[in-house]
């Protein structure tokens, strides 16, 4: 480009302006090459069938490939290749998503048991042992969430340290369609964005959600009485871990005995969660 670009602008310069407006014309030409070369290298290795939504999200790839796309080639070339490739991250993201959507129905039409599914969005692997493609594996999460209990979902947030950003989308996506956090108040809008984010990997994690949700006054009479018995499970391991305030541990003892007491109640509580509440108003 440097022997283009000194053959436009002659020996002493005698081209003036011409030479400035070639110049400028070469410059376009290679950063539109550079796009193309970008473009193409998006599409084969960071966007590629088997790694599409594997490590880091789409928009990250794409800002990283335009940051190195625009060594030497200005801030010009630098937007130009960023708008291109974040372009082309949509369009391979809504490609993702519709694989996604067939490999669901596949795993629908072919009565894939559920706990297989469960243990294929857990640990990533199918029954032979086998490594599920990124595609595969966001498939199994969307329909072992949609079926999982509180306990199951527990399980696959505890296992979420080891799927891609995409992955963990999918799966607090799952779980906000299926209503999850009214059976489990401690996983409300901030601690779902905690998940997506990869912040919230362990049982332990999840435990002090609990807990901060109790010394929040997160637990009322009212959502007591919905929660699903594993929650009330783990709220009264907290209750008696002395982890909650002294305060907040009697409201909830003394909201657990009216929730237990109100007729409007008795067709919404199970046995467990009964058990559970019992055991909280202690």
């Amino acid at each position: 480009m440097m022997q283009q670009t000194r053959a436009a602008e002659g020996k002493q310069g005698t081209l003036g302006v011409y030479g400035v407006v070639a110049r400028r014309g070469i410059k376009k030409r290679h950063g539109q090459s550079k796009s193309k070369e970008v473009l193409d290298h998006a599409k084969t290795r960071y966007f590629g069938e088997n790694l599409a939504g594997e490590g880091e999200d789409y928009q990250s790839r794409a800002s990283e490939l335009a940051r190195k796309a625009s060594r030497g080639t200005g801030h010009a070339a630098e937007d130009l290749v960023e708008d291109l490739v974040t372009s082309e991250a949509r369009k391979m993201r809504d490609l993702h998503l519709k694989e996604v959507e067939a490999t669901v129905a596949h795993f629908r039409h072919t009565g894939q048991p559920q706990s297989e599914l469960t243990d294929m969005a857990k640990n990533g692997l199918n029954s032979k042992g086998e490594r599920l493609s990124a595609v595969e594996r966001e498939a199994a999460i969307q329909m072992a969430t949609q079926a999982a209990s509180v306990a199951d979902a527990h399980e696959l947030i505890a296992h979420s340290g080891t799927m891609d950003t995409g992955q963990r989308q999918a799966l607090v996506q799952a779980l906000r369609d299926s209503g999850f956090s009214k059976k489990a108040t401690h996983f409300g809008g901030g601690a779902m964005n905690a998940v997506a984010e990869g912040q919230v990997t362990t049982h332990e994690q999840i435990n002090q959600l609990v807990t901060n949700a109790a010394n929040g006054g997160k637990f009322s009479q009212s959502t007591l009485a919905v929660q699903d018995s594993h929650t009330l499970k783990l709220l009264a391991g907290a209750l008696e871990s002395g982890n909650v305030s002294d305060g907040n541990a009697n409201r909830i003892r003394s909201d657990a005995a009216n929730a237990l007491g109100s007729t409007s109640n008795r067709g919404v509580m199970n046995d467990r969660t009964r058990e559970q509440l019992e055991r909280i108003q202690r």
